[in-house]
């Protein structure tokens, strides 16, 4: 019985000796394999998740998942490459989508941000950034300079021209800033009449005075203010109050590198793929897509499969060539007006 006792004891002890040894410090090695995250890592979850992200309605949502998982990460400059890329989707929720996206990683209150954000040449972008401070979203922000950018942008208006400059100077109305005012006063004169009506009430709203109809009692002819306004505008033009934009409408675009061949340009593009510049990236990525659809897509395809890329650069490549095969796809398949309505790469939002 004792001997018994003895055992049970001994056992107890040891086991006791065996819980209570303090456990060695993890090596350098060992933090480092489990604080750092894998440097690979970003480009696994863009590879796996791009591959399978699909180009329907359904597929926006994982789209809008990658993001967020992106920004938690603090994968800030990928977030807005998997945005841009989403820009392009071929359905409006995804370009929708992308844009919100992309706008939400830039600081709307810091000026410079803003001019870098609308820099990048998009139609849709652009048109929901308007939309949003058409609907009074961006009142916060000192985004009025930006929008009256927008009335001097000649690739912009391009295509909608009424439509745009009227939802874009109805924004100004919101955003109550003086420096504007020359540039919404070029418009008086505008050879469509609603451009002229609304820029002529904005103008009104900017500087104070009314020159525009004040409710449905008012039968004045639109007419009436208009002139009112022109002749307002003659003798007030030169304030230094309504001109202090001026300056920042002036500035030059930047001019497109000439290249001698296409051939030239779509190795200058696919090496812009592999900056680590988001700007230089986006034009180039947006180009080369624009190219594949609308010019020779099996000698770009070519070219892009036989360049060597890794990592990160690899997942996006493959999502472009999956972008032009698709649209070259719904060309050759679908009739020329739907393809026009719902395809055409150089029409994402179209009003």
């Amino acid at each position: 019985m004792q001997s018994a006792n003895f055992v049970i004891i001994w056992l107890l002890a040891a086991l006791i000796a065996v819980f209570s040894r303090p456990v060695a410090p993890a090596s350098a090695g060992d933090m480092k394999t489990r604080e750092t995250p894998d440097a690979d890592e970003p480009a696994d979850m863009l590879r796996s998740r791009l591959s399978t992200a699909s180009f329907d309605n359904a597929g926006v949502a994982a789209w809008r998942e990658l993001i967020a998982q992106l920004n938690e990460k603090g994968e800030t400059r990928h977030a807005r490459q998997v945005a841009w890329m989403l820009l392009y989707h071929p359905r409006a929720a995804g370009r929708r989508a992308g844009a919100m996206a992309l706008m939400d990683s830039y600081d709307l209150s810091d000026s410079q941000a803003a001019t870098d954000l609308l820099a990048l040449e998009n139609d849709c972008l652009k048109t929901a950034f308007v939309d949003l401070a058409e609907d009074g979203y961006l009142v916060k922000f000192p985004v009025a300079p930006h929008l009256a950018r927008l009335l001097e942008d000649e690739r912009y208006l391009r295509k909608h021209r009424q439509g745009r400059l009227v939802t874009t100077l109805r924004a100004l109305y919101l955003y109550k800033d003086k420096s504007v005012a020359s540039t919404v006063a070029r418009y008086l004169n505008d050879p469509n009449e609603k451009v002229r009506e609304v820029s002529a009430r904005t103008l009104g709203k900017l500087t104070g005075h009314t020159f525009s109809r004040m409710g449905d009692m008012d039968f004045t002819p639109p007419a009436f203010y208009l002139a009112k306004a022109r002749s307002w505008w003659f003798y007030n033009k030169n304030r230094p109050e309504y001109n202090s934009a001026a300056q920042h409408l002036q500035r030059p675009r930047t001019p497109e590198p000439e290249y001698q061949d296409s051939g030239d340009f779509l190795h200058a593009q696919i090496a812009r793929l592999q900056q680590g510049n988001f700007p230089a990236w986006a034009s180039a990525f947006g180009g080369l897509l624009e190219y594949g659809v609308e010019h020779d897509p099996a000698s770009l395809i070519t070219l892009l499969e036989s360049t060597p890329t890794q990592g990160t650069d690899s997942a996006y490549t493959e999502t472009l060539i999956r972008l032009i095969r698709y649209y070259n796809d719904k060309r050759n398949t679908t009739s020329e007006y739907d393809y026009k309505t719902n395809y055409d790469v150089r029409e994402f939002c179209p009003q």
